[in-house]
């Protein structure tokens, strides 16, 4: 036993140390990925950023290529032409100038021209003048004839209050001499359109609403020319929409439209018309410019924002558009979401001398040549903590994941050490056993044997003597069979062979039956005997069994019966249960060991004990009888005071 023993613990201990060794390397190689982490994602972040950055430069050719191979592109642009000259032809842009001659006018419209001004102004008499000015509309040698007169009429019609016929003649010069220019090169339309705001009549704004729409139409679309002073008369409808407070129907949101419209292309004239033509001569004169299919490229510069130029100069009247670079790259950063990228970005366009240089590794940060040399990209984590959070994370995992296995790795040699423990005691109880049960072998087998020499060799003198003799013997050796019957059914338990035959049994004879075979003993012990035995309880056990518990328990309680030697034997039915009470007032149990006195072997450790021979078997057998009899065993002790063993069956489960 003991040479088992040792090469269990051997292997226990090689075991432990296995645990530990790899636990210790797990946790080594833990800690190490936790500390290369932040660099491998560190190194991850910037291959993202690097990877970014080159689908944006992709991103940047795509678009730039699809504008000028006449695509349709998502991003804002401003188309223009040119002249050979580097005047716009679109937007229609032309500065006043004087009038060109068209053509002399007869005698008699100049005649019939003077006498109708002469009227209006100086005799006051306006149907006069209306007649006079008539009168020129038939004698009018071309368009500008026609347009001057027309131009009166309106002004005389609204001095003499006749509004409808003066929006007549407003819109005569309006669809149909548009473009005709007036003494100063100030075209007659922005005429007319000056003096229907000046208007104050509310019914007829419906009237100028349309008028008005129908010349800045034309203006928008480049049919009547921008000129240095379109900004003022844009101002001007401006301000008389909002004195007449106009509903936003349909017709005012077109004119406000018209006038945005209007006022982009007067802003583009006067921001970047000037270097669109220096561009011009310059890309004439060098033919180092970098070039985009047949498009040349600049930068414009302001105040506000800058603009990508793109001119062909190849066509006979040169076209070029002007890229708005921030609407221009926040069309770039729309696909972003689309990307498949492990983290989140923020990327932005800062010009070189603005950009941020603050050293950092996971900022990426690159020129972007050619087409916007002062501009730079960064980009860099939206999220500046996620490396952070990361590690801490991956931190707590492993944390958890290396406690845990401590956790285990403890309660694995904890487990080993309790089983080592358990294997140590159960060694020691083992050979306890052996010696007890030597012991107890030895004490009946030296009694049996010293009486039969006596009779043997016929050293008794009376019969009485001889049958005192036999009476020792017989009772020695039932004391000898219920050790041996012990041991058998706890090697029976043990292999799980233990045989049951249940048949219906007095049981208040049985127990008077077992009291009887121990009168011996009790005699021999000076014990007094109370019983009350409830009679005729006939339950369905295995008689044998059950008398071998009930000679356990009695037997137990004769053995640990000090000089209080009485022992109460009760037997009732309570409820549905059949109640055996066995009562000593021995030595008792202590609390802290009540629980572990039915394990094998076990035997109560103390003082009182010692002395006292025994297998540790009995209690072991009665609790696995009783529990084959679905019933229970309830132990009551106090030390000192005595101990009650009371035996509960069920009688439905034993009954007929």
């Amino acid at each position: 036993m003991r040479t088992k023993f040792k090469s269990a613990s051997r292997l226990s201990i090689v075991f432990i140390l296995a645990v530990v060794i790899s636990g210790s390397i797990l946790t080594y190689f833990s800690i190490n990925n936790i500390s290369n982490l932040k660099e491998l994602t560190e190194k991850k972040i910037i291959e993202e950023e690097r990877e970014l950055f080159y689908r944006l430069q992709d991103s940047i050719q795509t678009k730039i290529d699809d504008l000028t191979n006449g695509f349709s592109v998502e991003f804002s642009t401003f188309p223009f032409i040119l002249n050979k000259s580097g005047d716009f032809v679109f937007p229609n842009f032309t500065p006043l100038q004087e009038t060109k001659t068209t053509g002399k006018s007869s005698n008699r419209y100049v005649a019939n021209f003077e006498e109708g001004v002469k009227a209006e102004f100086i005799n006051q008499d306006f149907n006069r003048a209306e007649r006079y000015l008539l009168a020129c509309l038939n004698n009018s040698a071309g368009a500008a004839d026609s347009v001057k007169a027309l131009n009166v009429l309106a002004r005389l019609y609204i001095k003499s209050n006749q509004t409808e016929k003066a929006l007549a003649k407003y819109h005569s010069i309006i669809s149909r001499y548009y473009s005709e220019p007036g003494p100063d090169g100030f075209p007659y339309a922005y005429f007319a359109m000056y003096q229907l705001i000046k208007l104050d009549d509310p019914s007829i704004t419906d009237n100028i609403l349309s008028l008005l729409d129908s010349c800045l139409t034309k203006i928008e679309d480049g049919t009547i020319p921008l000129t240095y002073s379109t900004e003022n008369l844009i101002i001007g409808v401006n301000q008389w929409i909002e004195k007449n407070n106009l509903e936003d129907n349909q017709k005012v949101i077109q004119v406000n439209n018209l006038l945005l419209s209007i006022n982009e292309q007067i802003n583009f004239v006067n921001s970047y018309g000037d270097d669109i033509k220096e561009f011009l001569i310059e890309t004439n004169q060098n033919d180092d410019k970098i070039s985009i299919n047949s498009f040349n490229t600049t930068n414009l510069f302001n105040a506000e924002n800058h603009k990508l130029l793109l001119l062909n100069i190849d066509l006979d009247k040169p076209i070029g558009f002007v890229i708005d670079n921030k609407e221009f790259f926040s069309s770039l950063l729309d696909p972003l979401d689309e990307m498949d990228l492990d983290y989140q970005y923020l990327v932005e366009f800062p010009e070189i001398a603005q950009a941020n240089n603050t050293h950092n590794n996971l900022i990426y940060s690159s020129q972007l040549n050619p087409y916007f040399p002062r501009q730079e990209i960064q980009i860099k984590l939206l999220n500046e903590d996620v490396i952070t959070e990361l590690v801490t994370r991956r931190s707590y995992i492993y944390g958890i994941a290396i406690l845990l296995l401590l956790l285990g790795m403890v309660l694995g040699i904890g487990l080993i050490l309790r089983d080592l423990s358990r294997e140590k005691r159960l060694a020691r109880l083992q050979a306890d056993f052996t010696s007890n049960v030597t012991h107890e072998l030895k004490t009946p087998i030296t009694s049996i044997y010293l009486f039969a020499e006596s009779m043997f060799f016929d050293k008794l003198k009376t019969r009485a003597e001889e049958k005192e003799y036999l009476s020792i013997i017989m009772k020695e050796s039932e004391r000898l069979k219920r050790m041996i019957n012990n041991i058998l059914e706890h090697s029976k338990m043990e292999k799980g062979k233990q045989d049951y035959h249940f048949v219906e049994t007095d049981l208040s004879a049985l127990i008077n039956l077992v009291i009887h075979e121990m009168n011996y003993w009790f005699e021999e012990k000076n014990i007094q005997v109370l019983s009350d035995l409830e009679e005729k309880i006939n339950l369905k056990i295995d008689e044998e069994k059950i008398k071998q518990a009930f000679s356990n328990l009695i037997s137990n309680a004769i053995k640990y019966s000090n000089e209080n030697k009485t022992i109460k034997i009760n037997l009732f039915q309570e409820s549905d249960n059949t109640v055996l009470e066995i009562e000593d007032e021995g030595i008792g149990i202590p609390e802290d060991q009540q629980s572990r006195i039915f394990e094998k072997f076990y035997r109560v450790d103390q003082k009182e004990t010692e002395s006292i021979s025994g297998t540790g078997l009995g209690l072991t057998v009665v609790k696995e009888i009783v529990e084959a009899h679905h019933g229970k065993i309830i132990v009551d002790s106090k030390p000192g005071k005595g101990s009650k063993f009371s035996i509960v069956l069920n009688n439905k489960n034993l009954t007929t």
